[in-house]
């Protein structure tokens, strides 16, 4: 896994610095464009508490300019550090049958490790109290998820998870038990024919499983940390991959004003939770 992206709101010389020698599993590539409003997220940090970083993850088609507009955004609209690890090691799906050849071929298990571990590199040494969060798009979101649950097992789970139309598999990890540890969030199109994966009743029965488990715990989640929420929004009249603004603009289904939406809720969603107080 190399670290394709890394984007920022602009910072004082001394957190540069400080960014720069955080130990990651690879170099950040030169591409790093720079965020230049101010946000609650993005205030100048003392050195024991570090900007919250969260990890975008790729569609199926791989880091292309929808990602990196996307992780752009989440550093404009949250003013944290948002970093896209390149999954494909540089290669760029041009088609769906290559896309769909190149999540095939992608070790699922063996990614969720290496995000896994870049989870830890970002809280390593002094940056130990740094929070973290994910947020993927279709394949990506399904990984968001499944880093999830897996840093749930860890003493330092996830501070904030977000997927937009995507669900792991149960035979990679299960997720049911998300809520109880991590805030989470999920992003699905009622007109979503992909069954199994991001269709609305697939996200309503997770509604449902994740719904259940707050339940169980006393009505809280995140060990009690956070209130009760609704984590699964499910928007009518648009279908998968709606938030694919280079792919979908310009399509009968494409909504601005529900792709709007959405990144507010995430926006205040990630900030809510990745704030140091």
């Amino acid at each position: 896994m190399t670290l394709a992206l890394l984007t920022r709101p602009l910072l004082h010389p001394l957190q540069l610095l400080l960014l720069l020698l955080l130990p990651l599993p690879h170099p950040p590539a030169a591409f790093k464009p720079h965020a230049t409003l101010n946000h609650e997220l993005n205030a100048l940090d003392a050195v024991d508490t570090p900007r919250p970083a969260v990890i975008v993850i790729q569609e199926w088609w791989g880091v292309d300019d929808q990602i990196k507009a996307h992780a752009q955004r989440i550093a404009n609209g949250t003013g944290a550090v948002a970093l896209v690890p390149d999954l494909y090691r540089g290669k760029l799906a041009l088609d769906e049958a290559e896309a769909k050849h190149l999540m095939d071929d992608l070790d699922w298990p063996q990614t969720l490790a290496d995000l896994s571990s870049l989870v830890a590199c970002l809280r390593a040494d002094r940056h130990s109290h740094r929070k973290v969060g994910s947020l993927g798009f279709c394949m990506g979101g399904a990984l968001s998820l499944a880093l999830g649950a897996r840093m749930a097992a860890t003493p330092r789970p996830l501070n904030a998870c977000v997927s937009f139309y995507g669900i792991p598999p149960p035979s990679l990890i299960d997720i049911k038990q998300l809520p109880v540890t991590t805030p989470v969030q999920g992003h699905f199109g009622a007109l979503d024919t992909l069954k199994g994966f991001s269709d609305s009743d697939t996200a309503r029965r997770l509604e449902s499983d994740w719904m259940d488990a707050i339940r169980s715990h006393g009505g809280v989640h995140a060990k009690g940390l956070h209130r009760l929420e609704e984590g699964v929004f499910v928007y009518e009249g648009v279908g998968h991959g709606f938030a694919n603004e280079l792919r979908k603009k310009g399509s009968p289904e494409f909504k601005q004003e529900t792709v709007n939406l959405a990144w507010r809720r995430v926006f205040g969603f990630l900030t809510e939770h990745l704030k140091s107080v």
